[in-house]
């Protein structure tokens, strides 16, 4: 039943009582699919300088978590924004993952440039490489990769669907299945695409370069050390009032039978097999959390982190 005070002088929402409100509720909803770009991960470390080309150049690698809502009515893709250098003609950057691959030329001074695919299925790999024109360079200083998306009206596998444009005309009705897209929507979204709080990335085969005995710092890595040390620190911040389920993805490379260990707030996570994609899910509570790597090479061999994502989970 509807809810009347007893004095209306009283109660005086700031509402249009024509229906414009509940209309902007229905706008907002389908904005937010469009609008909100889940953070993927993102490298910001010493620019990396290719050699003079022609060449191939295997850059990075990263997963995507979540993104069920692939395909053309969801309109989900991974976008990759790149700031980049080049000399002579420079090249272009290449993002893919296991079927699809797009590319964007890069040449001249410093600027950014932008690349779009769409996701073959949820939780995915994905490369980032670069091919290098003749007597040409390109230099990364930076990239970063999220979700965008141009939904149709369609019901998604998360749950998410558009609102139809007979539910917020004139004298519509407020219908149950309208309230409950609008109260489940955001949530849909959310849970499709988790927020990467934290992210290392080093490049794709540098263990076939360094040959320097002992720490790798910038790698989170060991060279020829086949005992557990320390290889980087890092800092997971406060991401709720509430205790929350995070998930950890890694890319331990090694040249030999490295080894690693991941300790977040307490959680301790043992990395035994490498040249493969692990993860690793845990509960922290509401705090800000240190987390430490250690690895362990081999003999003359290198082992260290290609990449670590760490995601806020539901």
């Amino acid at each position: 039943m509807p809810y009347v005070p007893q004095t209306l002088a009283q109660f005086r929402p700031p509402i249009a009582a024509d229906g414009t409100a509940y209309a902007r509720l229905w706008d907002n909803h389908d904005e937010l699919y469009s609008l909100y770009t889940g953070v993927i991960g993102d490298h910001s470390a010493a620019p990396v300088a290719t050699p003079a080309g022609p060449l191939l150049v295997n850059t990075w690698r990263f997963t995507s978590r979540g993104g069920s809502d692939f395909g053309t009515a969801a309109g989900l893709r991974v976008k990759l924004t790149v700031v980049a250098t080049a000399t002579g003609t420079g090249g272009v950057v290449q993002l893919s993952n296991a079927a699809t691959a797009a590319t964007v030329a890069v040449s001249g001074v410093l600027a950014t440039y932008t690349v779009t695919v769409t996701p073959e299925t949820a939780d995915e790999q994905w490369l980032v490489n670069v091919t290098v024109n003749a007597a040409s360079t390109v230099t990364i200083h930076a990239w970063s990769a999220e979700w965008v998306a141009t939904p149709s009206a369609a019901l998604f596998p998360s749950g998410w669907r558009r609102g139809a444009a007979t539910w917020k005309a004139a004298n519509a009705a407020i219908n149950t299945e309208g309230f409950g897209r609008l109260t489940k929507g955001p949530v849909a979204i959310a849970k499709d695409r988790p927020i990467c709080i934290f992210a290392h990335f080093a490049r794709i085969g540098q263990s076939l370069l360094t040959k320097t005995k002992g720490r790798l710092e910038q790698l989170w890595g060991r060279y020829d050390q086949d005992y557990q040390e320390t290889a980087a620190r890092g800092l997971m911040p406060r991401c709720d009032t509430r205790p929350r389920t995070y998930t950890v993805d890694w890319y331990l490379r090694s040249t030999g039978a490295g080894t690693a260990t991941i300790r977040i707030g307490g959680q301790v996570i043992a990395v035994a097999t490498p040249n493969v994609w692990g993860t690793a899910t845990f509960t922290l509570t509401q705090a800000d959390h240190e987390f430490t790597v250690g690895v362990t090479a081999a003999v003359s061999q290198t082992t260290y982190f290609e990449a670590l994502q760490i995601w806020r989970g539901e």
